[in-house]
């Protein structure tokens, strides 16, 4: 399943994303979904949960707040061998980091390369 929250955020560059919910499975905390919330402007927006609806319940809901004026400034992990993230990190402007999935000795390390003075405004990608 494909998806991007840019039909939320429309074409505004004053974006921010400033919390985030990724889902795991309970017994081998495989990820499973993620959900970015977004700083628009002023307003906060949620983005799309990307994530199987049908099986929700049975994931674990883990929670990345920042506080306000921080927002995420590095994301980072690991894909496996056929490009599927199962580790992710992700670090705000004032180094609160989150950690999610898990860390295999087979899987590869990936980083968004973010300049100094630049930021992610938008998550997309496939489950």
């Amino acid at each position: 399943m494909r998806f991007t929250d840019r039909n939320i955020l429309g074409k505004s560059q004053n974006v921010w994303i400033v919390g985030m919910k990724v889902w795991t499975e309970k017994k081998n905390l495989q990820i499973c979904g993620i959900q970015c919330i977004y700083k628009v402007g002023d307003d906060i927006k949620n983005g799309n949960k990307h994530v199987d609806r049908d099986m929700i319940e049975d994931y674990n809901e883990n929670v990345y707040e920042l506080e306000e004026n921080d927002y995420v400034k590095s994301i980072s992990g690991n894909i496996s061998q056929s490009n599927i993230i199962e580790y992710l990190i992700v670090m705000s402007k004032e180094e609160k980091i989150g950690r999610f999935g898990i860390v295999k000795p087979t899987q590869k390390q990936f980083t968004f390369e973010v300049d100094e003075g630049e930021r992610p405004i938008c998550v997309y990608g496939s489950l």
